[in-house]
């Protein structure tokens, strides 16, 4: 069975998307910085902003523990981003999303390569800076 290109390239991108999160995050949980099984969480749901998808200003790194189960978890408490993310740091939310509001969108294979591409540069450059 033949593989679907684009469903290649989103596999791709969001390894990318995870790495580069990650290794902005200096491997580490963002709220108590453990490094064991980290998750790059979407602080803006991929689903209802697939456009936000690839952009690591909309991705946290966050253990098992703040990601999914614990009631300081990122998917339970949706004030989590504002406790523990400086606001230096990150977009604020309003921007990320302002940047994309009105606009068509479609995951298409040109913005797939694109946001690989930024990906990779982006890798490029924090493993560069070590």
């Amino acid at each position: 069975m033949k593989r679907n290109p684009l469903k290649t390239l989103h596999n791709k991108a969001l390894k990318l998307w995870k790495i580069a999160v990650k290794m902005r995050d200096e491997n580490k949980c963002v709220v108590c910085g453990d490094t064991r099984m980290l998750n790059a969480h979407h602080i803006q749901s991929s689903r209802m902003w697939p456009e936000l998808r690839y952009d690591i200003d909309n991705g946290v790194s966050v253990c098992p523990k703040h990601h999914k189960w614990g009631k300081n978890s990122f998917h339970q408490d949706a004030t989590m981003y504002n406790k523990y993310i400086h606001p230096n740091q990150r977009m604020r939310e309003e921007d990320l999303i302002s940047r994309w509001n009105g606009k068509e969108f479609t995951a298409n294979e040109p913005w797939l390569k694109a946001s690989i591409r930024l990906l990779e540069k982006y890798i490029e450059a924090m493993e560069g800076s070590k």
